[in-house]
């Protein structure tokens, strides 16, 4: 019988008490990292499939509502507007702009000074 030390040839590495502890953190703190991530993939997993979830009920009331919307259209009667009045363009009356006579600046300026002698 074969000695089974033998045959499976191991390799050992010494390695120092501090490299061990370091190695040993580092390892840690990689399966850590790790362990964050795939917690981070699978909240992302979830909020997206929350978020299709949504996008699909809010498309079947956007569907629901286009369908009720037609069904109005179709049941109101057309609008018909005389040719008078669709002729007609509309204008877009711009408000006035009041434009200050220079002699009434001159004025208020004088019954200012006026007022000021009085107070003096």
């Amino acid at each position: 019988m074969k000695n089974k030390h033998s045959e499976d040839k191991f390799i050992h590495i010494k390695f120092e008490r501090q490299e061990a502890i370091i190695s040993k953190r580092d390892l840690l703190e990689s399966e850590k990292g790790v362990l964050k991530i795939m917690r981070a993939v699978n909240n992302y997993r979830k909020l997206r499939n929350a978020e299709m979830r949504l996008k699909i009920r809010l498309y079947r009331r956007l569907k629901e509502m286009n369908r009720r919307i037609q069904k109005i259209q179709k049941s109101v009667p057309e609008l018909r507007t005389p040719k008078i009045i669709s002729s007609k363009k509309t204008e877009i009356k711009k408000p006035l702009k009041r434009e200050y006579d220079d002699n009434i600046e001159l004025e208020l300026k004088e019954i200012q000074k006026k007022l000021a002698a009085l107070q003096q």
